[in-house]
């Protein structure tokens, strides 16, 4: 038996602090006048239950306990009341309904009803409908044909269904405040089909004011799962489901366990910058105007690890260990890459200059270029912009771009106000420009001379790359050195196109912005775009620069009786896990000697220090470095200290790079004529002073110049002996 709630059509509870209406009752018991959805009314006819029946010619509704699901009623398609068989030879059509009103303001409704039946898939059936009060169905026609307002409910036919089943249908808010006809429908055409034909049962009609949503399901990647692509994947999650629909979604995304806010959003979809190696969390709170679902599940994954150890390459772009050096484009037609600086940013909040070198091919008549991008577009690293003229990095939003172009297109003549080049000219130089949120080259009419609304104006901005007066071929197949630099005070770039030795100079260029109206930030992405289109070079860069998630870490070392102190400052860090101080003895074999916790992020200047409580009698070399977050290993300073002061031999004290300076203090037992060399690794030599120096405490500098990030050997010569030490210089 099922339970009695109320005797009347429609009464409403109070269920969770909400108003909830029941319209059908699918629960009242035998002998309950009106008995509704449950069909046990003692006398088995529909209007004893408190609907209408309208039968086709053969095969029809009935009430009873011949078929049921809930109880020991329902009602049931046959062709008779003992006969829940249907007749398939003949098209037929029987429905039976009744009115339902729907209280105002209460926008989540739901249709739920138990049924079986058999059929025939597509054509025989039940079938449910919602249309107007004033349009009464009539046996054999289909509703639809009589209300043409009529909506349909849930499937196009319930049919094919062995044993009860439960079906929940939730309907449009738009019903509230209405009255509507729900209609039940049997529907057969005049081919095969399978018996019995319908029974249903158990029909409850139910509306309430909105809640707020459940929670979003079938995340995607799916929680704890790990290997995610990094770059053109997006999180989805299935929107809740019943009757109280999420309007949109909170996004909570980040690597901390409990992750920060990030967005809103209305779709089930989110596209985060994404690292290699990263372990990430995220939880999605669906809303809507009743309020935000807080008690969601917090999932996560885990990003592929990278191959390449230093840039994120996307498209064409491509390298091999130890990953210096990046091939952005073969000397194929329609070729684009891009290679991303996979573990530093950019700090514009210090002056910084980072030399590149850059290949742009061998073929004269090839094209089209290469830049440099500093960017912070929402795909972050994994951006890649348009190709031909636009050199791979048109598109990039939040950019400025230093472009190398090897080829003149009619876009670029308008860069030029001098006529032999301009819009009517016929030199064709290579050239640098400066570029600004992905807008290179535009050109919105195809006309040179007019400037159209949108487009830069005509300018002098573009620089030809030249060598005596003349017009410099860059597509040679020599390297050339690409100088990147920023002055904070000014807040000046300059872009430079040297030769390689640097003793030339083709070409110069500045520009003079606010990082944070262009970027958004002071710590933009960075590295090159290249592209290739009807004609090719194989273009590519190579950066032996460590742009360090630690800025400014520089290392300074004292003497203190048998110990040694070993200092060191940062300016800023990112994503700084820890550091670690090595020594050694012959410059090859290091020993890790202690492990120091990094502060993570922070903008403001810190200051670490160890001891050595064992160093060596004389000179004692010490490595500085530095570990992020993602496992990348990066190697910040390198430093000698000697504390021996036996005047008696010739030694260097002390090596400390000091702004655009190296400071050279030693000691030396005698006076007279003394070389200063210095060399890099290869054994070349880049500095030479003979001076007379006096006997005792010495000092000089040397101006860095073109110098490089690298370890140096630095050597001085008397009449009698000589010293080496190594040295690395870090221009941070």
């Amino acid at each position: 038996m099922k339970s009695i709630l109320l005797t009347i059509t429609a009464f409403s509870i109070c269920l969770m602090g909400k108003t909830q209406t029941t319209i059908i009752n699918a629960s009242n018991s035998s002998g309950t006048s009106g008995a509704d959805g449950s069909f046990e009314n003692a006398t088995s006819a529909f209007s004893n239950n408190g609907w209408t029946n309208v039968n086709g010619a053969t095969n029809k509704w009935f009430v009873g306990t011949f078929s049921n699901c809930i109880g020991s009623k329902g009602a049931y398609v046959g062709i008779a009341s003992t006969d829940n068989n249907y007749t398939n030879t003949i098209s037929d059509v029987s429905h039976f309904y009744k009115d339902v009103t729907f209280p105002a303001g209460e926008t989540c409704i739901t249709l739920t009803f138990n049924w079986k039946g058999q059929g025939e898939s597509g054509y025989d059936g039940l079938q449910i409908y919602l249309g107007s009060t004033s349009a009464t169905p009539v046996g054999g026609t289909d509703f639809t044909t009589t209300d043409g307002t009529a909506v349909q409910l849930g499937s196009s036919f319930y049919n094919l269904q062995g044993a009860c089943a439960s079906v929940s249908i939730t309907l449009s808010s738009a019903n509230a405040g209405t009255t509507k006809r729900l209609v039940f429908s049997w529907k057969n055409d005049n081919s095969v089909g399978t018996d019995p034909g319908a029974t249903i049962d158990g029909i409850s009609l139910v509306s309430q004011a909105p809640g707020i949503p459940l929670c979003a399901t079938s995340p995607s990647p799916s929680t704890a799962s790990s290997g995610f692509t990094v770059c053109g994947s997006s999180l989805t999650w299935t929107a809740p489901t019943g009757c109280n629909v999420a309007t949109s979604y909170d996004v909570y995304f980040g690597t901390s366990a409990t992750p920060p806010y990030v967005t809103n959003t209305a779709s089930t979809s989110y596209t985060p910058t994404l690292a290699f190696g990263t372990t990430y969390y995220w939880e999605i709170r669906p809303k809507n105007a009743a309020g935000t679902n807080a008690g969601c599940t917090i999932w996560s994954f885990t990003t592929t690890t990278s191959t390449n150890s230093e840039f994120n390459l996307i498209d064409d772009a491509t390298a091999s260990a130890p990953y210096t050096c990046t091939t952005l484009t073969t000397a194929i037609n329609n070729q684009r890459g891009c290679a991303w600086d996979a573990n530093s940013t950019l700090n514009f909040g210090t002056s910084f200059s980072y030399d590149f070198t850059v290949n742009l091919g061998s073929s004269d008549g090839g094209a089209d270029g290469l830049a440099f991008v500093m960017q912070n577009d929402p795909l972050g690293r994994c951006k890649c912009g348009t190709t031909g003229n636009k050199l791979g990095a048109g598109g990039i939003l939040n950019s400025l771009i230093v472009e190398i172009d090897t080829y003149m297109n009619t876009e670029d003549r308008d860069d030029f106000t001098t006529s032999f080049i301009g819009c009517g000219g016929s030199e064709d130089p290579d050239h640098i420009d400066i570029w600004f949120n992905g807008d290179i080259d535009p050109d919105l009419d195809g006309d040179c001379d007019v400037i159209t609304a949108g487009e830069r104006p005509a300018t002098p901005t573009a620089v030809r790359l030249q060598t005596g007066g003349s017009n410099y071929n860059i597509e040679n197949g020599l390297d050339h050195k690409l100088r990147i630099a920023w002055n904070a005070g000014t807040t000046t770039l300059t872009a430079t196109v040297y030769n390689n030795a640097m003793t030339v100079t083709y070409g110069v260029i500045t520009s003079t912005f606010n990082p944070l109206t262009i970027f958004g930030t002071n710590r933009p992405y960075y590295g090159f775009t290249g592209s290739t289109g009807g004609l090719s070079n194989t273009q590519t860069f190579c950066s032996t620069i460590v742009v360090l998630p630690v800025e400014g870490a520089k290392m300074e070392a004292s003497c203190d009786s048998l110990v040694r102190n070993i200092v060191w400052t940062t300016v800023s860090e990112e994503n700084n896990d820890y550091f670690t101080i090595e020594k050694t003895k012959n410059g090859i074999d290091f020993e890790e000697m202690t492990v120091v916790d990094g502060a993570g992020n922070s903008t403001t200047p810190k200051t670490y220090e160890w001891t050595d409580n064992n160093p060596d009698h004389e000179i004692s070399y010490y490595r500085l470095n530095q570990t992020n977050y993602n496992g990348t290993k990066r190697e910040v300073d390198f430093i000698s200290v000697n504390c021996n002061q036996d005047l008696n031999n010739l030694l260097i004290s002390k090596i400390v790079s000091s702004g655009d300076n190296i400071e050279i203090e030693f000691l030396t037992p005698t006076e007279g004529m003394h070389s200063v060399e210095m060399f890099d690794l290869l054994g070349n030599l880049v500095y030479r002073n003979e001076s007379n120096f006096t006997k005792g405490e010495n000092g000089l500098q040397i101006n860095k110049g073109n110098l490089t990030n690298s370890i140096y050997l630095f050597t001085i010569r008397s009449l009698n002996e000589s010293v080496v030490e190594k040295f690395f210089i870090n221009n941070m």
